[in-house]
């Protein structure tokens, strides 16, 4: 059971066996925390608060990238990269170095290698992590095949040191 009935968005990931969720609660537009989950306890576990804020739009997304969790928001509209070092539990916030990519207002990403690889919405760019957590650069990642006009609005999928993408094309589920 969630500590929370009220969360209402909601993404997680896995480290060293512990769940970790970060969710939005309905009701507070803004308000944003992470917990983990032990499931060797059955326990729930604050971590932290986001330091800022998530708006009701937001499509965020929460990952592990080496020593980090990292989370994202709306990225055409600049509002939120930020990195949570898991063991001194600081925010960074992350700044954005790939000028000309429009991600739209969805995206689909996962992590490979300890890379995160960010797929746009509109633009069918992706994102690699290089001199994480301080810059974000665009990388020489190939777009995904009709990248432009694919709506990439479910979570990219790691497997077999591939990115898997589910988008909508004209109706139709690729």
């Amino acid at each position: 059971k969630l500590p929370d009935d009220e969360w209402e968005t909601c993404h997680c990931c896995s480290i060293e066996g512990r769940i970790y969720l970060l969710c939005k609660i309905s009701d507070h537009d803004s308000i944003s925390a992470i917990h983990s989950y032990d499931p060797g306890t059955g326990c729930w576990e604050h971590v932290t608060d986001v330091p800022m804020g998530l708006p009701p739009y937001a499509t965020i997304r929460l990952h592990h990238v080496g020593e980090y969790l990292v989370v994202s928001g709306c990225p055409n509209f600049g509002l939120l990269y930020a990195a949570l070092h898991l063991k001194t539990r600081q925010w960074h916030r992350l700044e954005r170095s790939f000028r000309g990519v429009d991600f739209g207002s969805l995206e689909a990403s996962c992590v490979i290698d300890d890379q995160w690889l960010i797929f746009g919405s509109w633009s069918g760019a992706a994102v690699s992590v290089s001199h994480f957590p301080t810059t974000l650069h665009k990388s020489d990642i190939p777009e995904p095949p009709d990248g432009r006009g694919n709506e990439w609005d479910h979570p990219a999928l790691a497997w077999n040191g591939k990115a898997v993408l589910v988008g909508d094309q004209v109706g139709e589920d690729q």
